[in-house]
Order: C-alpha cells, then sequence, then structure tokens
C-alpha cells in the first residue's frame, strides 16, 4: 500500500505534463514552416553604367543594414567605391537581426556592355527568408566614384505574386565625385564601363558626408554623358518560390522608415506589380 500511494503522485504528475505540453512541430519542423525560399533577379537596364558583384540579405525588420541620411560603415564605402562586397557580406552576418547574406562574384553588365566569362545583364539568386522578413540589396555604379543601387528594407511577399520595383541610386558620401580616371575602378575603363581609360589605379579623395540621393554625374571629369544615367539602373523581381502561406506568420516589428530626402534623385525606385504600384518610399 505504501508503494502504490507513492506511485500515485508521480504517475498523476506524468499524465499532467502529457496533457499539458502545447502540440508544437519539433524545432527544426517548425523552422522549415517559417521559411520560404525567394528568386531574386537583378537586371541591369541601363546603357551607361556597369554593376558590381552584388549583395543580398534577408533580415528582420529590427535592424536596418543601410541607413540614408546616415553614415557609410567602412565596407559599404568598399563596396560603394572598390566594389568589394566581401567585407560587407562578414558586417551582415554578424548582425544578430540578418537571416540570410549571399554574394555575387560576377559583375551585371550594362546593356550592349561588355563583361568577364559568365557574366550578363542579369543575375538570379535564391535566398531563404522567414515570416516579415525584409530584403536589402546593394551593388556599386562601376564608373562612379561611390554611387550604389540596391533596396533596403524591402517587405518579402508573403503570397505568390511576384513584386518588381526599379530602385533608388544613392551616394555613399565616402570620396568625392571627381568623376576622374585616376579615382575610378580600373575595371569600369578597360572592360565594363562605356567609355575607355588606361589602367591608372583606383585613387580616393575621401568624404565624410551621409548616404543620400545621388544627384547623378557633373560631367566635370573624364565621365561624359555616355557613363551618365537619367533613371533607375537597376530592376529587382522578387517571387516566392513556395506557393504556401507561412504558417507562423507575425506581425513585424514597426521600425522607423529612412528620413526624408529633400531632392528629387534621377532614379527614384518605381514599384509594378500584380498587387501594388507607385513611387517606392523608401
Amino acid at each position: 500500500m505504501i508503494v502504490r500511494l507513492a506511485l500515485v503522485p508521480a504517475l498523476f504528475l506524468a499524465t499532467l505534463l502529457a496533457i499539458s505540453r502545447p502540440a508544437t512541430l519539433p524545432p527544426t519542423a517548425q523552422a522549415a514552416e517559417d521559411d520560404a525560399p525567394y528568386r531574386i533577379t537583378l537586371t541591369n537596364i541601363s546603357t551607361a553604367q556597369p554593376l558590381s558583384p552584388p549583395i543580398l540579405a534577408t533580415h528582420s525588420p529590427r535592424t536596418m543594414l543601410i541607413t540614408p541620411g546616415g553614415t557609410a560603415t567602412e565596407s559599404l564605402r568598399k563596396l560603394a567605391e572598390e566594389v568589394q562586397n566581401q567585407d560587407l557580406m562578414a558586417e551582415w552576418r554578424g548582425d544578430p537581426d540578418v537571416h540570410v547574406v549571399i554574394a555575387g562574384d560576377l559583375p551585371i553588365r550594362r546593356v550592349g556592355g561588355d563583361g568577364p566569362a559568365g557574366s550578363s545583364t542579369s543575375a538570379t539568386f535564391t535566398i531563404h527568408g522567414g515570416a516579415g522578413d525584409f530584403l536589402t540589396v546593394a551593388a556599386m555604379l562601376g564608373c562612379t566614384n561611390d554611387a550604389f543601387t540596391g533596396v533596403i528594407s524591402v517587405p518579402l511577399p508573403d503570397g505568390a505574386a511576384p513584386v518588381s520595383l526599379r530602385s533608388q541610386i544613392w551616394d555613399a558620401g565616402t570620396e568625392l565625385n571627381t568623376e576622374t580616371s585616376l579615382d575610378l575602378p580600373d575595371a569600369c575603363g578597360t572592360q565594363l564601363g562605356a567609355q575607355r581609360f588606361p589602367e591608372d589605379g583606383s585613387g580616393h579623395e575621401a568624404t565624410s558626408e551621409p548616404i543620400t540621393n545621388h544627384r547623378g554625374l557633373t560631367l566635370s571629369g573624364d565621365l561624359t554623358d555616355v557613363s551618365a544615367w537619367n533613371g533607375p539602373v537597376l530592376e529587382v523581381r522578387i517571387e516566392r518560390i513556395s506557393p504556401l502561406p507561412f504558417v507562423a506568420n507575425q506581425l513585424p516589428v514597426s521600425i522607423p522608415r529612412p528620413p526624408f530626402v529633400t531632392f528629387t534623385p534621377p532614379g527614384s525606385g518605381f514599384i509594378t506589380s500584380g498587387a501594388m504600384s507607385g513611387y517606392l518610399d523608401q
């Protein structure tokens, strides 16, 4: 009798725990349900400017990887001036709110332009994102001092309808816009750009200005109007490969949008999709 009395509480407790345990999927299965692959297609729509190997990241709305009105990090400077994306990839991967970071290793040719073997005017990437995730993409305009383009904290679509947009062009604020061959990446003049320059190194007249919408070329150096743009140079198409909705779709944390820039850039973004249209307010 004593043994039976001792076992009753234990059996009761085990039964209670079994009943009260939440019926959830195992962690790995739940993570799979909250994750979806996306096809990101980047297309250079400019005859004037090649684009550097791009970098893409999916991340929580709790973080902004590029902040217009703020100061560029050293890693972003290297992307915007030197077409180098490896340091920025390491920086973004160090952010706990970043989920996936991938980077290309080939430039995206301008329309009608040359480039290394395997490159073209379009590049497609597959990247995974979770419920409520944002997408950030960046690539340098290869024949400028420190201009870059891309999308900043754009919500990933949670349905099957693809979203296409044409992205803004930003001045990183890290180099004086001399527009001279000496201060441009060598690849601009030797292979990728609309103009030809000798290999003369890549100079750097440093500045420390905030990231702003780029005003376009001044044509005060070696660059001429064949290297100038008068609108967006990059089209971004975001397509969710998995058609099913997220199982655990939670409302994203609200974050402030980037500060308003007081002048209208040559490369304002324009969204085109079946679900929404209008100027991209980043």
